[in-house]
């Protein structure tokens, strides 16, 4: 639906025109039956990309539409399974076949965009983009935030780095303030890390990183364990709520 919205802490509020109010009854229900398949046919696409492997939702322009953000990181469009990213910005009313944005992993083997989050991580009114790569050693790659902007750019604004001998890090991402502080946080999981030198590569970690974040990111604030290394891959999903 071609519909505005409007984010306030803790709520999503959906802008309605006063016309369907005045005809409708309470209590009113929108039901959008309206569906869009968003394809890539531009100069990034690689067949078997993978494209919808990740998904999240921001205004990213900051035109109050919500734009979708995809990765395809199987994408080996001049490189080995490098990856890339997209953005479709709202609103939609048809069918999409090019994205708006395309960011090119470069990394060999480090499948970029097999996460992705959507957080406010600077003071301004634009939602930000959190692009995974999965580095697994060797192959170490860093996770990218794009800040948001009315002409949004395909380059990285802050790189967080991974750990030493990295056990799939960035398997999963997740942003939200987690400490009531300044912006948006992010988090950051690593599934395979073994903890306690049994199993290699079963235990898992996530990683806390609070805002607000210099041009480039070695060392998390936090590493969340799990409550007992039983080989259960801790930070394979991860989600931050309130």
């Amino acid at each position: 639906m071609d519909l505005r919205y409007r984010w306030t802490d803790g709520a999503l509020r959906i802008l309605v025109p006063g016309e369907w109010l005045r005809s409708s009854a309470y209590p009113v229900v929108l039901d959008p039956t309206t569906t869009y398949t968003l394809r890539n046919d531009g100069p990034g696409y690689k067949k078997g990309e993978n494209m919808g492997w990740s998904v999240a939702v921001g205004d990213f322009n900051g035109d109050e539409y919500a734009d979708i953000l995809t990765g395809a990181p199987q994408n080996n469009l001049g490189g080995s399974a490098h990856g890339y990213a997209y953005i479709y910005f709202g609103p939609f009313s048809a069918d999409r076949t090019t994205p708006d944005v395309s960011i090119n992993g470069t990394t060999a083997s480090a499948q970029f965009g097999f996460s992705v989050a959507a957080g406010k991580f600077n003071s301004d009114i634009y939602w930000d983009a959190l692009i995974a790569r999965k580095s697994l050693s060797p192959v170490t790659a860093d996770i990218d935030i794009y800040y948001g902007s009315s002409s949004f750019d395909a380059t990285a604004d802050v790189k967080i780095q991974p750990p030493s001998s990295p056990q799939n890090f960035g398997w999963a991402v997740a942003a939200g303030n987690v400490d009531n502080a300044n912006f948006d946080d992010v988090v950051i999981g690593e599934e395979s890390r073994d903890n306690d030198g049994g199993l290699p590569s079963q235990d898992g970690v996530a990683y806390v990183y609070k805002s607000p974040f210099s041009s480039t990111v070695s060392t998390a604030n936090y590493t969340l364990f799990p409550s007992s290394n039983v080989s259960g891959h801790f930070g394979r999903a991860i989600a931050v709520g309130k």
